[in-house]
């Protein structure tokens, strides 16, 4: 059904790294990809494919992948940004039977439904804009799906405002599955020091020591090195460096603070769930933000 709805469909079955050059995207098409190859290189290529003029360096030179993207899979890779960053729908098989159309009816439904995506894009792709409704409620991969969905929708407020409510669900798992991933531990982490006061800096074992003890009172006896919550730290794009002889860490100057409590947030961290620390001014600076958005949404 998708292939006929969408603009120049191309349905791919087991795509590969090692393809990526013989599929013509010169055509501008919309790639169905059935079952695809998700080891971590592909998964990097088909989140990076989703900005536009993002390059990608192979053995026949410079090529782009730039495109709507349809994926058909079975499971996906558990902590990967499929999904997170693209909009996820569980297929649930039809009971009784289903018969199949012919060549002539799958042409005309083509010939229909195209023509009217078409149609609408034609006549509003010069209206589009970036919606003003508030997202910050969201997670920041939900955030951009949001705004995505409401620049396609033109000239109805109405319309556009019921996306936020259609996504809740989706933010909702990515929250929970983000709370218990590594990277929201070793944020949480760094809101406890920061909490908890009189630290200018945090050496990588300190911080290290500190996510063992939340697993810890999870019931998650698992020992964490220095060099994986060092590693977590660039991956958030926390600064860390050398802060003395004894090694690696973070400084908490008020640039760092604002990122770890803003990450904190997106991330569903569980220390922002129970609520806002009220002894703590970046937690008040969230708290200011969220209302004023609240405010400009209702105006």
């Amino acid at each position: 059904m998708l292939r006929m709805f969408c603009r120049r469909s191309l349905v791919l079955s087991g795509l590969r790294w090692a393809d990526i050059n013989r599929v013509p995207m010169q055509l501008q098409p919309t790639l169905v990809l059935d079952e695809p190859d998700l080891r971590p290189e592909m998964q990097t290529l088909l989140q990076s494919s989703s900005y536009r003029a993002a390059g990608i360096i192979t053995s026949h030179g410079l090529a782009e992948f730039y495109g709507p993207k349809i994926i058909f899979s079975r499971t996906l890779p558990q902590g990967t940004a499929l999904q997170t960053d693209a909009l996820r729908s569980v297929l649930i098989p039809v009971a009784g039977q289903q018969l199949p159309l012919d060549k002539e009816a799958e042409a005309e439904i083509a010939e229909e439904f195209q023509s009217r995506f078409l149609g609408y894009f034609l006549w509003n792709s010069s209206r589009v804009q970036i919606p003003t409704f508030d997202v910050s409620q969201f997670s920041l991969p939900v955030q951009d799906l949001a705004r995505a969905f409401g620049a396609a929708i033109v000239g109805d407020i109405e319309v556009q405002q019921k996306i936020l409510p259609l996504l809740s669900v989706h933010d909702e798992e990515i929250r929970a599955d983000h709370a218990s991933a590594f990277d929201s531990i070793v944020l949480e982490a760094g809101l406890a020091f920061i909490h908890q006061g009189g630290w200018t800096n945090i050496r990588m074992d300190r911080l290290a020591e500190k996510v063992s003890a939340i697993y810890k009172g999870r019931g998650i006896d698992e020992e964490i090195s220095a060099e994986s919550t060092g590693w977590a730290a660039k991956r958030l794009g926390i600064p860390s460096g050398r802060i003395n002889r004894a090694g690696n860490g973070l400084t908490l100057n008020v640039s760092t603070c604002r990122l770890i409590h803003k990450l904190a947030l997106s991330y569903g961290v569980r220390a922002m769930q129970s609520g806002f620390f009220s002894a703590c001014r970046y937690c008040h600076e969230l708290e200011v933000t969220i209302a004023q958005g609240k405010a400009r949404e209702e105006v």
